[in-house]
């Protein structure tokens, strides 16, 4: 397995839902974990995956890569019959069906900067009418600095396929995380990524080797 190292910090407030929310005061905690004996706020792989998955599928075609635009694993494989495997899920699998067994990612934890916390309060919108919803008004736990790392891991199976997943990092930095926020990163540790991509993608690679949104 090629690797390299993502590392992530939110831009204004950042929330990843946990569980457990009386412990925190809040009706969405920030999700935890366990390091070392300390519980400390991190983001999934599994988010991080989730997010940018989205986030290729919205630039694919536009550079000549094929995705079925869907989220489903029902939907996916009814898009995929008869026309082949998308670019997209070839690269990131089929959730719940067909994971992928070339691309991995580790949880993004705290390393080791401060990495703040508040509750704020919200209002509850309806994705329908656009509108406020009567007694809407929720609490989260939100991030506001510190940064997360972690790897990605991929195999030589989806070499052709890495500028669509630069693609997706790139085009992550310039929307939203989730629902509500959202996050800058860079790339660290690309000597092998680099190697493995074709010289026209060299740019791409050193934008995402820098932060885009300079604090």
């Amino acid at each position: 397995m090629r690797r390299f190292t993502v590392r992530l910090r939110p831009i204004g407030l950042l929330t990843v839902g946990g569980s457990h929310p009386e412990l925190a005061g809040a009706d969405i905690a920030f999700v935890t974990t366990s390091v070392d004996g300390r519980e400390v706020v991190y983001v999934p792989a599994s988010s991080f995956k989730g997010a940018l998955r989205s986030s290729a599928s919205r630039v694919a075609e536009r550079y000549g890569f094929r995705s079925c635009g869907q989220t489903s694993p029902e939907l996916m494989q009814r898009a995929h019959a008869g026309s082949g495997t998308c670019d997209v899920c070839r690269l990131f699998g089929v959730p719940s069906r067909n994971p992928s067994q070339h691309l991995f990612f580790d949880d993004l934890l705290p390393d080791g900067s401060l990495t703040s916390r508040q509750l704020i309060t919200r209002v509850r919108i309806n994705d329908r009418s656009m509108r406020a919803e009567d007694g809407g008004l929720y609490t989260s736990e939100a991030v506001y600095s510190g940064e997360f790392t972690g790897q990605v891991r991929y195999s030589e199976e989806v070499v052709e396929l890495l500028p669509l997943l630069l693609l997706g990092l790139a085009e992550l930095r310039m929307d939203r995380f989730g629902r509500r926020s959202s996050v800058d990163l860079r790339l660290e540790g690309t000597d092998q990524l680099r190697q493995d991509l074709g010289r026209e993608w060299h740019p791409l690679l050193d934008a995402l080797e820098g932060w885009l949104w300079q604090p």
